[in-house]
């Protein structure tokens, strides 16, 4: 038997959720699979970049969680490539790399949450660009292992919503930027109806309305 959907409750524009949407979004259950340390990527200060630098380097600027940045948590971008950051047109074809940014109550925090691949304090948001996410159906799925999924909209794009790990979410949508179109995922230390409304009050999604469906499950 087929389960409602988030998108079935409507659009989020704000803080206020639909009762039936916040029903379904607290029945989301937690994955019980251990955290993948690859998350949070060890010593990522090595490869620090400076957010300017990286919007001329790659040609669009990254977004960020405005709403973590004005309760004053630390931000810190990093490129995943060990060689430093790759620009668009220069990814071979059918290739991808990312940005990530994170953010935590201070930098010593951070650092010691890399070191131990911890997530306890730790928000990250990764910004892929390159080879896309295939589409996906909105759906609501029960995952034992790596946690129930389902679909939300915000403020006109298709979220993925996953409890990945007990407080903590995995939002996932798919987005333009300077005409380069990006996966963005967003590891939130908290649970999944929170972690809805901190993202539909930061204005990352109200820049650009053009997205496609992007799968909620653990990839």
């Amino acid at each position: 038997m087929s389960e409602p959907v988030g998108v079935d409750f409507g659009p989020i524009d704000g803080v206020a959720l639909p009762h039936g949407l916040q029903v379904l979004l607290e029945s989301l259950r937690a994955g019980q699979a251990p955290l993948h340390a690859a998350l949070l990527p060890p010593s990522p200060f090595a490869r620090r970049q400076d957010r300017e630098a990286v919007r001329q380097h790659l040609g669009f600027a990254v977004p960020r969680l405005s709403l973590l940045r004005e309760a004053g948590q630390v931000e810190v971008l990093f490129s995943l490539d060990p060689e430093g950051l790759v620009a668009p047109q220069e990814l071979r074809p059918g290739g991808s790399a990312a940005v990530v940014v994170l953010y935590g109550p201070d930098e010593a925090v951070l650092q010691a949450e890399m070191a131990a691949g911890s997530a306890s304090e730790v928000t990250s948001m990764h910004v892929q660009y390159g080879d896309p996410w295939p589409p996906a159906q909105p759906a609501t799925l029960r995952l034992v292992s790596s946690g129930d999924t389902t679909m939300v909209s915000v403020h006109g794009h298709h979220v993925g919503v996953q409890h990945h790990r007990p407080g903590q979410t995995r939002l996932a949508w798919q987005q333009r930027f300077g005409g380069v179109d990006c996966d963005v995922t967003v590891y939130a230390v908290l649970p999944p109806v929170q972690a809805v409304q901190v993202l539909a009050q930061c204005d990352v999604l109200t820049g650009s309305r053009t997205s496609t469906c992007a799968d909620g499950a653990t990839r």
